[in-house]
């Protein structure tokens, strides 16, 4: 009876570009659509969206990913190699 092993998953494969910069673009659309809606449509005054919806923003896909890393870090460490995460992306739908 043979015994299955699980190879370790590799840090950085080729896919991992594409994935990168899908979510660049994820990300820039989603900001370019929150700023024009909000000063077109709402009426929002430039200081509100760069003063304080932007940075917002920024802070939360920071934090938010490092939340996302510390937590693949912890699975990693569980040698739970079944357990995949999806990417921490701002999303306004």
């Amino acid at each position: 009876m043979e015994i299955a092993t699980v190879k370790a998953p590799r840090w950085f494969v080729r896919r991992d570009i594409d994935g990168l910069f899908g979510l660049f673009l994820d990300n820039l659309i989603q900001i370019l659509l929150i700023v024009n809606l909000c000063q077109g449509v709402l009426g929002f005054p430039p200081s509100l969206v760069y003063g304080r919806i932007l940075p917002g923003i920024a802070l939360s896909l920071i934090v938010g990913n490092f939340y996302s890393a510390s937590r693949l870090r912890a699975i990693h460490k569980c040698r739970d190699y079944t357990v995949r995460s999806l990417h921490y992306s701002f999303c306004c739908m």
